[in-house]
């Protein structure tokens, strides 16, 4: 793609020359500082959160996250508000959203009205800034802030009115045709995924044909071979309680229910206790042992510690006196998950799994050697099946270094659109439908900084 002809110097720490027919302002000209609250009519407004999506509403029934008992100061957002979050930037993922929806934010945040430019090329402007962390020689303070006046002194490059309007036009075609690109990427990672469910459910079947069975007295178990035996899930395994406190451990690593990814027993997130922030007393695990999620256990959020380390209060770590990963798989596979509705209290709001349900589940126990087997062909299958999941993924981070790279170039005047034809094209957002958890929130805590 080609440049513009001419351009001319400017001095931003990140960016040293935009084309000669744009100017230079500092963003207080645009962004006027809104410090609206709810005060006590909170009920009246939607609660949203700014994440790697954008800002979009808050599922306050699932419990997730923290919520202050008192919402009185949380900010007022309406459509076309501009969000930042000006502390902690290098360690929060998204500091930067656009509203198109009316609600209020944690008050910790600064909310901006936008006028005398595209609000949209001014996002793009500063995703491209975030996505590097390219703020960071405004940082002060351990927390990494950017002082509001500071903020709004500083200067960014402006194209002329239809030439913005031309960039975010452009920019919006080629993000929409990345975001189907990477949602059709995503459906194949999910199609895999679900082969992995599905394939511990055929294995464990395939291991019963061909030999004698007898029919079990459970009907989500149905018939099962003679020599094997069914034991409630309390007589062979235990679920540890080691209270400790962080402080003594900042060096181990932390285990929350959103470390663990659903369905697959992979762990997602490693962060030391220092690097999380935990306070609270954690439960020690030792490597080796099982971590389950008592919290919406039907994502199934099972795996085997690969370490020492501490885990919340919603993790279990257990214990067993069988082949610790065939316990495991049985725990992802459907006959484990098919006794929640009969053992597991209703609690429609945030379900969990308590010890002593859990220590009623039935739980189905081949031989010493068919429980290895049924591990060794399992895992031989579920390997195929993570190399193409990881082969997808690398390539979604390419695609996605690719549109950061792209909109870098656009929206700092590295690329010439100007004389680009646009067809008409239905925007699509990028939206992460394969975690309906929303684990990628970046909700601030709600403190005032």
């Amino acid at each position: 793609m080609k440049r513009y002809k001419e351009y001319q110097t400017i001095s931003l720490p990140w960016l040293n020359n935009i084309p000669a027919n744009w100017t230079m302002h500092r963003n207080k000209v645009f962004l006027h500082e809104s410090k609206d609250v709810v005060g006590n009519k909170s009920k009246d407004y939607t609660l949203l959160s700014l994440t790697l999506n954008g800002i979009i509403p808050r599922d306050v029934s699932s419990g997730k996250g923290k919520f202050p008992s008192d919402f009185g100061t949380y900010k007022i957002i309406r459509p076309n508000d501009i969000v930042f979050c000006l502390f902690d930037v290098d360690e929060t993922p998204r500091t930067v959203g656009l509203s198109n929806l009316n609600g209020m934010l944690t008050g910790a945040y600064d909310v901006f009205h936008v006028s005398g430019i595209n609000s949209r090329y001014l996002l793009y402007y500063y995703l491209c800034l975030d996505d590097v962390k390219a703020l960071r020689p405004l940082y002060k303070g351990l927390r990494k802030t950017i002082n509001i006046d500071t903020f709004l002194g500083t200067r960014m490059p402006v194209p002329p009115s239809a030439e913005q309007d031309q960039i975010v036009r452009y920019l919006d075609w080629q993000v929409s045709k990345i975001n189907r690109l990477i949602a059709a990427k995503r459906k194949q990672i999910e199609m895999l995924r679900e082969e992995r469910r599905v394939n511990i459910d055929y294995v464990f079947a395939n291991m019963q044909t061909g030999v004698s069975l007898k029919r079990s007295a459970y009907p989500w178990i149905g018939s099962i071979p003679t020599d094997w035996s069914i034991r409630a899930f309390g007589k062979i395994a235990v679920v540890k309680s080691n209270l400790v406190s962080p402080s003594d451990h900042f060096d181990l690593f932390q285990i929350s229910p959103a470390s663990i990814e659903k369905h697959t027993g992979r762990i997602i997130a490693h962060q030391t206790v220092e690097e999380s922030g935990v306070e609270s007393a954690n439960h020690m695990f030792f490597r080796g042992q099982i971590l389950f999620s008592k919290i919406r256990p039907r994502l199934n959020k099972v795996t085997i510690a690969p370490y020492d380390g501490l885990c919340s209060a919603e993790v279990y770590p257990i214990e067993t006196v069988l082949y610790t990963p065939y316990l495991k798989y049985y725990m992802l596979s459907a006959y484990f998950n098919r006794q929640y509705d009969i053992h597991m209290s209703d609690r429609a709001r945030m379900p969990k799994l308590n010890k002593e349900e859990l220590a009623t589940f039935e739980v189905v126990i081949p031989p010493n050697d068919i429980q290895k087997s049924i591990v060794r062909t399992i895992e031989a299958s579920n390997e195929k099946i993570d190399k193409l999941i990881c082969v997808m993924e690398k390539q979604i981070d390419s695609i996605r270094s690719l549109s950061t790279r792209l909109i870098s170039d656009v929206v700092t005047g590295q690329i010439d659109v100007r004389g680009i034809e646009i067809p008409d094209f239905e925007f699509t957002p990028d939206v992460d439908s394969a975690e309906a958890d929303t684990e990628d929130e970046t909700e601030a805590e709600d403190e005032e900084v």
